[in-house]
């Protein structure tokens, strides 16, 4: 794959992380729409490791308070690295149980992978599928983004609309 290739992958990663919409449908169908040989899953997944590396690293506090937390250790605010505004701002109580949580949810998506590797390899990686299920989320999630970003006030007997962000 030539390098420029891997960029806009890259990019198209990086953009679609973090939105409502999947960053895996998007590595499929960006080198089917564009005509360029697909990567494959290895790729993605090296991608996907290269974005959770970037959020364990910008997040390293939080994870290191949840895994302390997680074996009963308070980390002291007051010995910390932490600007006198974290400090603040700081919540000292951690579920301990909260990285344990996080893990057990982990796990069915574990075993679903484990168990529908090769489907996920083939047949759920085509353009078809992949485009079908950005569709079919887009309406489930549509109304409910409406109705958070619409409301309706009534100010002096009529109703306006207005986009609450």
């Amino acid at each position: 794959m030539p390098l420029w290739q891997a960029i806009v992958l890259a990019v198209v990663q990086g953009l679609t992380e973090f939105l409502p919409i999947s960053s895996t449908a998007h590595l499929a169908l960006v080198p089917w729409m564009f005509r360029f040989e697909d990567p494959g899953l290895t790729f993605d997944v090296a991608l996907h490791l290269g974005t959770l590396v970037a959020v364990l690293l910008y997040f390293y506090r939080t994870w290191v308070d949840l895994l302390l937390a997680a074996f009963g250790i308070r980390r002291s605010v007051e010995d910390s690295d932490f600007s006198e505004k974290d400090k603040t701002a700081l919540k000292p109580t951690r579920s301990p149980a909260l990285l344990w949580l996080l893990v057990l949810a982990t796990i069915p998506a574990a075993i679903a992978g484990w168990l529908l590797q090769e489907q996920v390899a083939t047949t759920l990686r085509s353009p078809v599928v992949m485009g079908l299920a950005l569709i079919a989320v887009a309406l489930l999630m549509a109304p409910n983004t409406w109705k958070a970003m619409m409301v309706s006030v009534s100010a002096a007997g009529r109703s306006v609309v207005t986009c609450r962000v």
